[in-house]
């Protein structure tokens, strides 16, 4: 875990001082942001802080709580946080094309803190979680990989609902609902590409469920609600849009789920495996839909692209979660004592991979390529593969209070 909030710090840093450039003494004293709070927030940015500082929080309290420690790991994951923010606030004052912002820094404190308690909830000895807990093994198999691969479940739903505003606007709605209706009107207008990227995404979600349940549980009606929850997030959320290809994709996905009948993990994680593969293959090779001006054949500058833009979040999360989804699928498919060497070759293997991938686009009309797809798949390639506890594990059992025994009469 220390590794893990390690690299949050590192991807935090990353993030708050980029681009790095044209460093001069501020016009303010410093700390003058401690003092004014801004006249307006986007929501998105709010969401974004909060989910950058997340994991940070979380981290450090499972790291925390397996270290002997006077503090109370939320207080110390709260300390780590703050300090961190003002550290990158601060010297965001020296950079001209950022903005020092108390609300960033208490929308940061909020995220470490909501991840800090994340973290300690996750204990199965928290009362509030007890009950959690109990549905949970009642449904889903016991052990670091079972965790594993609900930690891609909501990735995938991140990647698919980010930035994760919500909007009930009659125009935004409409919107939402705009390719969808076109594509009705117009069936030739559908990507054949787009929907079966879809396709392969979801029957890989499918897959996990299904490696991750206990023997004789049947998680297919909480899959399909998953979708339909996806889908209704589409709509309600500001800037996504329901199209008919996902609609297509998923439905493609079911009833390929629903036809494979082998009980075989070992034969369902290949599936799934070359499900992820085929579809960011596809994804990587199909032609785009716009063109920007002044666009990079190829871009060196890892998160340039994404730094800019509110959908930044959505980008990073569509490489990240199939990548992390691949890790989990493999991992289940490896021995203990041969982790360490899958792990680097599967390593060597996505970045050479990715990395080619991304040199073709220069090449396909409407693409260009990017290193950050390199950097992100093998972050999230190397993440699974760090925790070093059994993949599954019996399951708990629940502590019964002694039986009374009646007092003898004698």
């Amino acid at each position: 875990m220390l590794r893990l909030a390690l690299l949050f710090v590192a991807f935090i840093i990353y993030g708050s001082l980029f681009p790095f450039t044209d460093w001069r003494t501020p016009d303010t004293e410093l700390f003058t942001f401690l003092f004014a709070w801004p006249h307006a927030i986007e929501r998105a940015d709010i969401v974004q802080n909060v989910l950058a500082y997340a994991p940070l929080g979380l981290f450090i309290v499972l790291w925390r709580k397996r270290v002997r420690s006077l503090a109370p790991p939320v207080v110390v994951a709260l300390a780590c946080g703050g300090l961190l923010s003002l550290l990158m606030e601060s010297l965001q004052q020296y950079e001209p094309s950022r903005t020092s912002s108390l609300a960033d820094l208490a929308m940061n404190l909020l995220g470490t803190f909501a991840g800090a308690l994340l973290g300690a909830a996750l204990d199965p000895g928290a009362p509030s979680m007890r009950r959690l807990h109990g549905v949970r093994d009642n449904w889903i198999a016991t052990g670091t990989l079972p965790d594993l691969g609900l930690a891609a479940i909501a990735l995938w739903f991140l990647s698919q609902t980010s930035p994760l505003v919500p909007t009930f606007d009659i125009g935004q709605l409409r919107q939402s609902l705009a390719p969808l209706w076109f594509s009705l009107h117009v069936p030739q207008s559908v990507q054949i590409s787009a929907t079966l990227v879809y396709a392969c995404n979801v029957l890989a979600i499918g897959l996990e469920i299904k490696q991750i349940r206990l023997p004789g549980r049947s998680l297919f009606g909480p899959f399909l609600l998953l979708l339909a929850l996806t889908f209704a997030a589409k709509i309600l959320v500001q800037g996504r849009q329901l199209s008919l290809e996902a609609l297509l994709g998923a439905a493609l996905a079911v009833i390929t789920l629903a036809l494979i009948r082998s009980k075989n993990l070992k034969v369902n994680s290949v599936v799934a495996i070359v499900a992820i593969a085929a579809g960011f293959i596809i994804g990587e090779l199909a032609p785009g839909t716009v063109t920007v001006a002044g666009q990079p054949d190829f871009n060196w500058i890892p998160l340039v692209g994404q730094m800019a833009k509110l959908s930044g979040l959505e980008s990073m999360l569509e490489v990240f979660w199939p990548f992390f989804a691949l890790a989990f699928f493999a991992r289940g498919l490896t021995a203990p004592y041969r982790r360490q060497a899958v792990a680097l070759l599967g390593a060597v293997t996505v970045g050479v991979a990715v990395f080619v991938l991304e040199w073709l686009q220069q090449d396909i009309a409407g693409r260009y390529g990017d290193i950050t797809q390199v950097v992100l798949a093998l972050a999230a390639w190397c993440v699974p593969w760090m925790f070093g506890y059994a993949d599954f594990a019996a399951p708990r059992v629940r502590e019964r209070p002694p039986a009374r025994v009646a007092p003898s009469r004698h």
